[in-house]
């Protein structure tokens, strides 16, 4: 090969290897990190919980939120602002366009939209009196057009009150914000509710949950859940139209920015809903990780509880729904691998409800927090925008043993405190039987020599008046 055709082929090698390199550069996707999303499907905005999460503690605003406080009230109010804000954008659109609008009616002439006013009533003990304070519930509905929606509704909630001023000992009040529990899971539900507006109201091809969707901030969430508690029993205040029976699942987003790991709990039996919510969040990129519950689920003593037992898993707003036969969700931080019992979230120490939960001290003592508090939200929108989910939790409410009257009918329960006691005692009964040793008795008898206490002749018996032979012996007086 002479030197002109050897420096032609390395010219046209040259060019190719050109050619193949600016194809693949034309092939590398325009998001850096993260997979171009199909078209038609949907968006979520990287650090909206978290912007949520800022404005929610800006200043000194929603620090004190108690339940029964003004403080609670202005909560109340500034998450409902949030909500109108929302509805607002949900109408920029043509009259056709999906609205965010209020579920509840006005409780008052000076109530705002999409607030309920709901009364929880202490009983009086012996030296007390009864008491009355005002709980709000919040809660707002995106209908959504997407074809098989219209009659499946999923709530997203989270409770907003926290323990600020409660006074603990004498002269001693709690300090504690409830940045972790629970502005975090409000600022993650908001997240989703921005979500699903955002992505309704493009411009190109807008995108539909394949829900419709009823977010809610729920009250009286330290006061044994009351808020979500009402809701269940009093849907009708919620909403005029749809029942109890339409809602096709809840989620509940409690303590999402802290704790070592990001929970999910469904129920207590494995469902097809929960494999699902598991393979969704495993597809999101960016995702912390989404961990089930061990298998020997750690439990704690339910003293006053209509079940026998509770665990984190259950204590959340999703118990009432989960009690209620529907199927429901909670997403929460904590770390079940340490905690035989309690709230303790982290391998470090806990900080939910105590003098240390706050805003300042939040992300400094959980440094993955934010990511923690980002992928709870996009799991939650992943949720409601995949379209297998309905025909999952369809199918898992109707093929689902319903256990829960046995774990929450108060009849049923008795029962299984009196077999719980019965079978401990034969347990017992069985131990100590087990540990006690037998061994042979050997009676060992010991004889003597008779001894005559009158004489022979009166032992043996003799004639006289008790002989039998009529002699002359005397009779022994005691025959």
């Amino acid at each position: 090969m002479t030197k002109r055709r050897l420096k032609n082929l390395s010219v046209c090698i040259m060019l190719a290897l050109i050619a193949a390199f600016s194809a693949a550069l034309a092939a590398v996707p325009a998001y850096a990190g993260e997979e171009e999303p199909a078209a038609g499907a949907y968006t979520y905005a990287p650090g909206a919980a978290l912007e949520y999460l800022n404005r929610f503690f800006d200043g000194d605003a929603n620090r004190e939120r108690r339940t029964g406080t003004e403080g609670a009230r202005k909560t109340a109010e500034w998450i409902a602002a949030e909500f109108k804000a929302l509805s607002d954008m949900s109408k920029l659109t043509a009259e056709s366009a999906p609205y965010f609008t209020s579920t509840v009616a006005k409780t008052k002439a000076d109530d705002p939209d999409y607030i309920k006013e709901i009364e929880l009533v202490s009983s009086a003990g012996l030296f007390q009196k009864e008491t009355k304070v005002a709980v709000y519930n919040v809660a707002g509905y995106f209908k959504s057009p997407a074809s098989g929606a219209a009659t499946k509704t999923v709530i997203i909630g989270a409770n907003y009150d926290n323990l600020y001023g409660l006074e603990y000992n004498q002269g001693y009040y709690s300090k504690s914000e409830g940045a972790l529990d629970n502005a975090s899971g409000v600022a993650a539900m908001l997240a989703a509710a921005k979500t699903v507006v955002e992505n309704a109201t493009k411009a190109v091809d807008p995108v539909y949950p394949e829900f419709n969707i009823m977010f809610v901030a729920f009250g009286g969430g330290n006061n044994g859940f009351y808020g979500s508690y009402d809701m269940t029993v009093n849907f009708q205040r919620y909403h005029s139209v749809i029942t109890l029976s339409d809602i096709a699942l809840m989620v509940n987003l409690s303590c999402i920015a802290g704790g070592d790991k990001l929970y999910l709990y469904c129920d207590e039996v494995e469902t097809p809903h929960q494999n699902r919510i598991k393979e969704i969040a495993d597809s999101l990129p960016g995702n912390v990780g989404l961990n089930l519950p061990p298998k020997n689920k750690k439990i704690v003593p339910a003293v006053g509880s209509p079940i026998l037992y509770t665990h984190k898993g259950l204590s959340g707003d999703n118990f009432y729904f989960w009690s209620s036969r529907i199927n429901a969700v909670n997403i929460f931080g904590y770390n079940w691998d340490i905690n035989a019992s309690g709230d303790t979230e982290s391998q470090k120490g806990g900080i939910a409800g105590t003098d240390a939960d706050t805003f300042a001290n939040l992300f400094t003592y959980y440094e993955n927090g934010k990511e923690m508090l980002d992928s709870a939200a996009h799991i939650a929108a992943g949720i409601i925008y995949d379209s297998e989910m309905p025909a999952v939790l369809t199918a898992g409410k109707a093929e689902k043993f319903d256990y829960r009257a046995f774990v929450t009918n108060p009849v049923y329960s008795f029962v299984y405190q009196m077999a719980v006691v019965i079978g401990v005692i034969v347990l017992l009964a069985l131990m100590y039987s087990g540990s006690k040793k037998y061994t042979p008795k050997v009676i060992i008898q010991k004889y003597t020599a008779k001894i005559s206490v009158f004489g022979d002749e009166y032992e043996s018996g003799g004639s006289g008046q008790n002989s039998a032979e009529g002699n002359d012996k005397p009779g022994n007086p005691f025959e």
